[in-house]
């Protein structure tokens, strides 16, 4: 603890004494959770990855593509079984498996434990 002062208010004092437990419940919080910081933070840019992928393979710049429940043309797009006339194509998709993959191995390794 760090020298107390005539002028240590109690809220210091408080604090001081505190911060250690609540360090400690903070990363115990943190450890307890990290399956569900994990998801949450590699879901983020899920949305991106799939919105760009979704408007090459419908050829559509309207945002509710994003929303419809439209899933074959598109699964079939990301093996390789249709090809989109787009020269970044090859590149979103490839990106999109990997981000796709390692969400599943996310998926995996959780479910193992």
């Amino acid at each position: 603890m760090a020298e107390r002062g005539v002028h240590a208010t109690t809220s210091q004092i408080a604090l001081e004494l505190l911060f250690p437990f609540y360090v400690r419940y903070r990363m115990q919080w943190i450890t307890d959770n990290i399956w569900l910081i994990l998801f949450f933070a590699w879901g983020m840019p899920l949305g991106v990855f799939r919105s760009r992928f979704r408007k090459m393979v419908y050829e559509t710049d309207d945002w509710t593509i994003n929303i419809k429940p439209y899933f074959v043309k598109e699964t079939k797009a990301l093996f390789g079984v249709v090809e989109v006339n787009d020269p970044e194509f090859s590149a979103v998709r490839l990106r999109y498996g990997i981000y796709l993959v390692i969400y599943i191995a996310l998926f995996v390794v959780y479910r193992m434990q």
